[in-house]
C-alpha cells in the first residue's frame, strides 16, 4: 500500500500500533493500490507507537503543541485532493484531523471519522460533545464497538455508522491453545500502570490463597510499576509462584501462555486484553466499575465474570470464585469461546468494517447495534 501513486481511498491516522498488523494485512490484500495509509511515529502518547511493517504505510512527521496536548501532523496533498474516501481519527485533540475534516466537508469530498464514540469518562463529558461535533461534520463514522452503534444513532440519527471491532488476530489464529496441557495459571496481560490497578494483583493473589493449591500468577507486560509489583511478590514470599514474562507480542508465545491459563484478570479497565483472552478461549475476570473501553461488550458472549468492589479484597474473592467455576471446563468449551469471539472480533471482521465505510456499503446492525443474523451465544 505504501507505494501506490494514485490511491482512491486514504487512511490518515495519528498512530497504527503493532496490534493492527493483521488488520492492515487484510486491508492490503483486499484493496491493494486503491488504499493508501499515512501515520506518524506516535500520536499524543509516546508509549503507543506505530509498529506495523514499514511497507504498509507512509510515515508523516508530527509535532506536539501545548506540551503534547494538541497533535499536528504533516498533511500530504493527496489527503485533500483524492476523490475517494478519507478516514481521520475521531480525536478532538488532533489539529490535523480537524483541518482535513473541515476542508473535505466544505469542498464536498467524502470524509469519515474513526475511533471511540465517547471518551472513557463517558458521554456527558466536554470532549464527548466535541466528538459529536466532529461526527456532524463527517460523512459517517467508523466505531470500535457494536454497543456504540445504538448511542451513535441516538445522537445523530441520519449519519451512517460502521463497526471496525477492535481486533488483533486473524480468525484462523483464534482458537483454544490448551489442548493436552494442564492449566494451572491465572494471567494478567497489559501495561503495568496505575490506571490498570496492577498494584492489586499480588495482594489479591496472596489473599486468595490459590498459591496453596499450586495455581500460579502470570504477568505479561511492561510499565512503570513492574519493579513495585515484583517487590510485592518478594515481600509476601510469592516470587516462586509468580511469573513475569515482560512484553510479549509474538502470537505463538502468547498462545503458549494463554494455553496454561485457567482465566485472565483485568483489575483495571478492560480493553484489548478481553479480545485477546477470549480469542484464545480463556475466560476473563474483570472489575465492574472501571472506566472500560468498548471491548467490554464481549461480556455479551459469556465467560467474562465481573466483580466488585475494585479492591484487592474484591479481586481475591473473584479469583476464588473463578477458579472454582473454570478449573473444570472442557477444552471443547474453551474452543467455542474462541470461535464465537472470532465471529465478531477478528482482523477480517475489523477490515470488513473499514472497507464498508470507505466504499459506503451499508451494513445491517440490529436495534442493539450488533450484526443481524449472528448468534451472540
Amino acid at each position: 500500500m505504501k507505494h501506490a501513486t494514485h490511491a482512491q481511498h486514504i487512511l490518515y491516522l495519528a498512530v497504527i500500533p503493532w496490534y493492527r498488523q493483521e488488520c492492515v494485512n487484510v486491508l492490503a490484500g483486499r484493496m491493494g493500490d486503491s488504499l493508501r495509509v499515512f501515520a506518524s511515529e506516535y500520536g499524543l502518547d509516546p508509549t503507543v507507537r506505530t509498529g506495523i511493517d514499514s511497507g504498509n504505510y507512509t510515515l508523516v512527521s508530527r509535532r506536539g503543541i501545548l506540551a503534547d496536548r494538541i497533535l499536528f501532523q504533516a498533511i500530504p496533498l493527496e489527503v485533500f485532493r483524492t476523490k475517494g474516501s478519507v478516514v481521520v481519527d475521531l480525536n478532538p485533540r488532533s489539529f490535523s484531523a480537524w483541518a482535513v475534516l473541515l476542508y473535505r466537508r466544505f469542498t464536498g469530498k467524502r470524509i469519515l471519522v474513526w475511533g471511540h464514540l465517547h471518551p472513557r469518562r463517558g458521554a456527558g463529558t466536554k470532549t464527548a460533545a466535541v466528538r459529536r461535533a466532529m461526527r456532524r461534520i463527517a460523512s459517517g463514522a467508523i466505531l470500535y464497538g457494536y454497543d456504540s452503534v445504538t448511542a451513535a444513532r441516538s445522537e445523530l440519527p441520519n449519519q451512517p455508522v460502521w463497526v471496525a471491532a477492535n481486533a488483533i488476530y486473524k480468525r484462523t489464529a483464534m482458537h483454544s491453545t490448551g489442548l493436552n496441557q494442564t492449566r494451572n495459571t491465572m494471567i494478567y496481560v497489559g501495561r503495568l500502570e496505575m490506571s490498570k490497578n496492577v498494584d492489586q494483583l499480588i495482594l489479591g493473589y496472596r489473599d486468595s490463597e490459590l498459591w496453596r493449591v499450586n495455581v500460579r500468577l502470570g504477568i505479561v507486560g511492561e510499565g512503570s510499576l513492574r519493579k513495585q509489583v515484583q517487590e510485592q511478590a518478594e515481600e509476601f514470599g510469592l516470587s516462586d509462584s509468580v511469573d513475569f514474562y515482560g512484553q510479549v507480542n509474538d502470537e505463538a508465545e502468547l498462545a503458549k501462555i494463554y494455553g496454561q491459563a485457567i482465566f485472565s484478570l483485568s483489575p483495571g479497565y478492560v480493553g484489548l486484553s478481553a479480545t485477546q483472552s477470549l480469542g484464545f478461549g480463556v475466560p476473563m475476570v474483570y472489575a465492574r466499575d472501571a472506566p472500560h473501553a468498548p471491548e467490554v461488550e464481549l461480556r455479551r458472549l459469556g465467560f467474562m465474570q465481573e466483580y466488585e468492589p475494585t479492591t484487592a479484597d474484591g479481586l481475591a474473592a473473584a479469583m476464588k470464585v473463578a477458579y472454582a467455576k473454570y478449573i473444570s471446563i472442557p477444552e471443547s468449551t474453551t474452543d467455542r469461546i474462541a470461535v464465537t469471539t472470532a465471529s465478531f472480533y477478528s482482523a477480517e471482521i475489523m477490515s470488513d468494517g473499514i472497507i464498508s465505510g470507505l466504499l459506503n456499503n451499508a451494513v445491517e446492525y440490529g436495534t442493539d447495534g450488533w450484526p443481524i443474523g449472528k448468534n451472540q451465544e
